[in-house]
């Protein structure tokens, strides 16, 4: 922050314990599923339409681009 002591002060709302949970919560639902009691499967992400397009990154990113941005990101950012 500009005119203090104080380097990256954004950082000090998020710990490192928190940083590593996210980080697992991530690894848990792209690899795996969070568990819930039975009958229920859990939380299951299905990244399948993704899987389709990754062999394409033009496609894949307009896709994302479409679906998370509503088709807002600029042409630039898209072809990097």
């Amino acid at each position: 922050m500009s005119g203090t002591s104080i380097q990256g002060p954004e950082l000090g709302i998020l710990s490192s314990l928190a940083a590593i949970n996210r980080a697992n919560f991530v690894n848990t639902m792209a690899f795996s599923r969070i568990s819930s009691a039975a009958p229920d499967p859990g939380t299951i992400l299905d990244l399948s339409p993704l899987r389709l397009l990754a062999s394409e990154a033009t496609a894949l990113v307009g896709y994302l681009n479409r679906l998370l941005m509503h088709g807002s990101m600029s042409a630039t950012c898209s072809r990097r």
